[in-house]
């Protein structure tokens, strides 16, 4: 099993965080070729506030159910809270040679909304049991019919959405533990032209279509809380595998094909 570790100190509300959260996504037919995005906030004060830079010392809200489940040791009520990400991303490219025509897509970005939501709830003096939903990760590029790229990527979705319960657990006054699971389900949906220029008919279109899967990506967290305002966390999350499934139409073909059939495609998220 592999996986990333997320290293953090706080002291005195400031947080450092030490190591990297990426996450690389390859989605290849031929010859087609697509990224995905991740992102390590999470909707919520303490995350999009620092930039994630405090997360894995978080002891105060209920997002540390998602964050560093150990903290919500620190939480001694019940806890709610909802949020919400707005995206606005550009995404171009430029092309000064396009041998069969087109045009530069312009800005193929989609605005998103991502919301979140995460719950904290004592069961005794030493036990906290959370839930947090989140959007661990997605894409989305359109760049239209006419885009010179179109023969390796015209449209692509890539999304998901986890439920995560967790537990904390207590050791002491100073040390707290805390373990959970992600059930992540993915979606995919793409779209690729097909030349055929010559034989000198317009192009045809491979269609990628539902392709979904559900995952499950395990996670363990610490905090050390060395003195009254320095506390140490360190989180680490499993390796998850992703196989989608879905279906496959090609369409628009000069020499006809099936109209549809299955495909799958598979990777490894070391972290969402």
């Amino acid at each position: 099993m592999t996986g990333k570790w997320a290293f953090g100190l706080h002291r005195h509300t400031r947080g450092l965080v030490f190591g990297a959260c990426t996450a690389a996504i390859v989605l290849a037919t031929t010859p087609a070729i697509a990224g995905g995005l991740y992102l390590s906030e999470v909707g919520s004060p303490s995350s999009l506030s620092l930039a994630s830079s405090g997360a894995v010392t978080n002891r105060y809200t209920a997002d540390s159910a998602w964050t560093n489940p150990a903290g919500m040791t620190g939480i001694d009520k019940s806890m709610m809270l909802n949020g919400l990400q707005i995206l606005v991303p550009e995404i171009s490219f430029k092309s000064t040679v396009a041998d069969a025509g087109g045009v530069d897509g312009g800005n193929a970005g989609a605005v998103a909304a991502i919301p979140t939501f995460f719950y904290v709830r004592p069961l005794n003096e030493r036990w906290r049991f959370g839930l947090a939903m989140t959007a661990p990760f997605g894409a989305g590029m359109d760049f239209g019919a006419t885009f010179v790229g179109r023969y390796a990527v015209q449209e692509i979705t890539l999304q998901a959405i986890a439920l995560s319960p967790s537990f904390g657990y207590k050791v002491n006054d100073r040390v707290s533990i805390g373990f959970g699971a992600s059930i992540v389900y993915s979606d995919m949906d793409m779209q690729i032209a097909i030349n055929q220029s010559a034989v000198g008919a317009p192009d045809g279109q491979v269609r990628l279509q539902d392709a979904t899967d559900i995952g499950i990506q395990p996670f363990v967290g610490l905090q050390w809380q060395y003195s009254d305002d320095t506390v140490f966390g360190l989180v680490y999350r499993a390796e998850m595998d992703v196989d989608l499934e879905g279906d496959l139409r090609i369409i628009d073909l000069v020499v006809p094909l099936p109209p549809q059939s299955k495909f799958k495609y598979s990777w490894d998220n070391a972290q969402l």
